[in-house]
């Protein structure tokens, strides 16, 4: 599991969240899990959106996902290239910071 879900979401795992890797994430567990948001971060170490988002594409996922950035990545940018490549996906960044949230 990736030190993002491992360090700053694991306590709410109880509370309704599934954390998966990457390497879980595929057409089973979101057919099992059914979920309505998916969230991870806009670059991993070991993955980013754009890897994401074809995996979610592929399973034809139809909640929503969004990618958190702790900084500013060029939201728009990324946001054009992921829609553009999977129109269907509803896709958005979530900018966290000190003063709260800001979507792209």
């Amino acid at each position: 599991m990736s030190g993002w879900a491992r360090e700053k979401l694991y306590p709410l795992a109880n509370e309704g969240i599934r954390l998966t890797a990457i390497g879980g994430l595929d057409e089973t567990l979101l057919s099992v899990v059914n979920p309505g948001l998916i969230l991870s971060p806009v670059v991993a170490r070991d993955f980013d959106c754009m890897d994401v988002a074809a995996i979610l594409n592929a399973a034809c996922f139809r909640g929503m996902y969004r990618a958190v950035s702790e900084r500013s990545v060029h939201p728009r940018m990324i946001t054009s290239e992921v829609t553009a490549l999977y129109p269907d996906l509803d896709f958005d960044i979530l900018q966290v910071g000190a003063n709260g949230f800001n979507f792209s």
